[in-house]
């Protein structure tokens, strides 16, 4: 052959390969791809049970504490009281069709939340339980889905007080400190003594409620803290930005 025939057939071949070597790889790209795609949607789907895992978590506990607390009370009114005892059932009532609307609202992915709002609610609940509750909101409150997220972490203390402790007493305040965050503080007395004379931790019993109110918190910048305090209370200590900061906005 001669020198253009050769040159030829030595370029057609390097190109040949590469076109083979290309379509090769695209092939293996394909599968990687498919199987990426397949990874996120497990991850998406994984998401998303935790989500709705926590949504009924900390909607419903509250919502169900409450109920069983106020029928335990109209069940003993009934036969002496019962004027009152309807008025609870009218509260169990409506507290019903509140837990039907969060069920709805955790199916559609979205709910908004009122610290306010879940303020007004926690001491009527406190108090329908004996519990004297005292509530101090000062100084701007949260905003959008910082205060849904505040809001959960007030309903969750509230459904552990109730569930979990003789308390007689309890503190709730809200105020902005010198960061600019919002501090959100629960306290109550209701902490026992063991017999060995310790008090225990309150925060330390099973269930997956703080761990949820800490992720939710660490997800906008904010922290959450517990334990027994100098006057031997059980303190659940949330902070968190006023609003959500604009890159986690996005």
């Amino acid at each position: 052959m001669d020198l253009v025939a050769t040159v030829y057939i030595a370029v057609s071949t390097v190109l040949t390969g590469l076109i083979v070597y290309g379509l090769s790889r695209l092939a293996e790209l394909v599968v990687e791809v498919q199987e990426a795609q397949q990874e996120i949607a497990r991850l998406a789907v994984t998401q998303e049970r935790l989500r709705f895992a926590r949504d009924l978590h900390d909607l419903l506990g509250y919502s169900l504490s409450a109920i069983t607390l106020k029928s335990e009370l109209a069940r003993r009114l009934v036969h002496g009281e019962t004027d009152r005892a309807l008025a609870e059932l009218e509260s169990i009532l409506e507290i019903s069709r509140q837990a039907l609307s969060d069920v709805r609202t955790v199916a559609r992915g979205y709910r908004d939340m009122s610290l306010a709002t879940e303020a007004v609610s926690a001491q009527a609940v406190l108090e329908a339980g004996g519990i004297r509750a005292t509530v101090d909101l000062r100084g701007r409150l949260p905003e959008g889905e910082v205060d849904t997220i505040m809001a959960t972490v007030l309903r969750e203390a509230v459904t552990n007080l109730l569930r979990h402790s003789k308390a007689e007493n309890c503190r709730i305040a809200c105020w902005t400190d010198a960061a600019g965050d919002a501090v959100l503080t629960i306290v109550n007395d209701g902490v026992e003594q063991s017999l060995s004379g310790t008090l225990p931790d309150p925060s330390s019993r099973d269930g997956s409620g703080l761990q949820n109110l800490q992720f939710r918190l660490a997800a906008v910048g904010g922290r959450l803290a517990s334990g027994i305090d100098t006057d031997g209370c059980f303190s659940l200590r949330a902070e968190a930005p006023l609003r959500l900061p604009p890159h986690l906005a996005d």
